[in-house]
């Protein structure tokens, strides 16, 4: 695994005592170290198609976003054109890649496991790979079917506000009682955009110095850097 990345966080305040009715976890880049398996799917499908993007080019444009809004921006460019099922072709390379390689960030079971308020996951992945990310990474136990909620299940992924709303509803939480901890610009977007309060996650091994920066300027309300931080905040 890579090495952790310094970041600089400003002070955040306990949250402990304050009454949040449910926490929704975004699952790549926040439970697990995924992102740069992903972006490496990407790219490896790309290059079928005549398209040169890194997967750390991948990773700073596209990161959070669904594989079929990545296509669609790359055509609208006037790249070449991709097929109907590209999102398919992607999860199926990155799933294949997942075994050996996925890992569950340092302290994420931990924190869920001690968490005393209601939790889930929400994730711009389709349901499969959603589950089987989980499965692999050592989590599905703890995100039963009711608690685990794909972007397949709403009109819109986020950026929009309808997959945090869904997961929300469904747990009958208030989306002014909701936190939400993303590591991504359309996930804070998306949780901001709902209502809800958002941390910016920064502990996962795609993300650059300065994202934290990048996710407060989106309306993360505070970063923070491992989910021993988080932990601090929650516990």
């Amino acid at each position: 695994m890579p090495p952790a990345k310094a970041f600089t966080m400003a002070p955040v305040p306990k949250l402990a005592g304050l009454e949040y009715g449910l926490v929704i976890f975004d699952c790549d880049g926040v439970l697990i170290d995924s992102e740069v398996i992903a972006c490496e799917a990407v790219a490896t499908v790309l290059r079928r198609f005549g398209y040169d993007l890194t997967p750390a080019a991948v990773s700073r444009r596209f990161a959070g976003y669904q594989d079929r809004r990545i296509a669609d921006e790359l055509m609208a460019e006037g790249g070449p054109e991709l097929p109907r099922d590209f999102p398919a072709r992607c999860a199926a390379e990155a799933m294949a890649a997942f075994p050996g390689r996925l890992q569950t960030l340092a302290g994420a079971r931990e924190l869920l496991e001690a968490l005393a308020r209601p939790f889930c996951v929400a994730s711009n992945s389709g349901a499969e790979r959603l589950r089987y990310s989980l499965e692999v990474a050592g989590l599905r136990d703890l995100f039963p079917a009711k608690r685990r909620f794909s972007a397949q299940a709403v009109a819109r992924p986020k950026p929009a506000p309808d997959l945090h709303l869904h997961a929300a509803a469904q747990l009958r939480a208030d989306p002014v009682t909701v936190l939400v901890v993303e590591d991504s610009l359309s996930g804070v977007a998306a949780a901001k955009a709902a209502g809800m309060t958002v941390i910016g996650f920064c502990g996962a091994a795609h993300l650059e110095p300065g994202h934290e920066a990048r996710l407060q300027r989106a309306g993360a309300a505070f970063c923070v850097a491992s989910h021993q931080e988080l932990a601090d905040l929650l516990l």
